[in-house]
């Protein structure tokens, strides 16, 4: 909760900024402008006091259940895709340690794209080093088979 001495900062602060804003003098104002600006003032400290309140607390649960759940989804993948994550395995090793060089240009549109873009494309997982090297946009053409080659 807020406590009243920073209530009372942030409400000034807002005064002075909606003043500001409409280039009013803050010494000429009528009691009916005043009251207008000290409600928005007081309606923009308390929006923003329980907006944040409310935005801490759902980026703190959602971000415990998100994790929980892409952790699931990995579990679950992995357990019903072995050959995929084996061959993959197999390859980023590969990579790692020399043994194949990621090229940086499509084998498909042959346009250059820095290393970390260009993905891999197994057809068949038993041959996991036996891969071909696709942009992100010809990459996902291939598997969804939007367009075929």
């Amino acid at each position: 909760m807020i406590n009243d001495s920073d209530f009372n900062k942030e409400f000034k602060r807002e005064f002075k900024n909606i003043v500001s804003q409409d280039n009013l003098d803050i010494n000429n104002l009528s009691e009916d402008q005043r009251e207008q600006i000290e409600f928005l003032a007081y309606k923009m400290v308390v929006i923003n006091h329980h907006e944040n309140e409310w935005l801490d607390y759902f980026d703190r649960k959602d971000k415990e259940a998100r994790k929980r759940e892409n952790l699931e989804r990995q579990k679950l993948y992995a357990k019903n895709n072995p050959a995929k994550i084996k061959a993959q395995g197999k390859l980023r090793y590969a990579i790692k340690t020399g043994k194949i060089k990621k090229p940086n240009i499509c084998s498909n549109c042959n346009l250059f794209y820095p290393l970390r873009k260009i993905q891999s494309h197994h057809k068949d997982y038993n041959k996991p080093l036996d891969v071909e090297w696709f942009c992100p946009y010809c990459h996902r053409r291939l598997k969804h088979a939007y367009i075929s080659f």
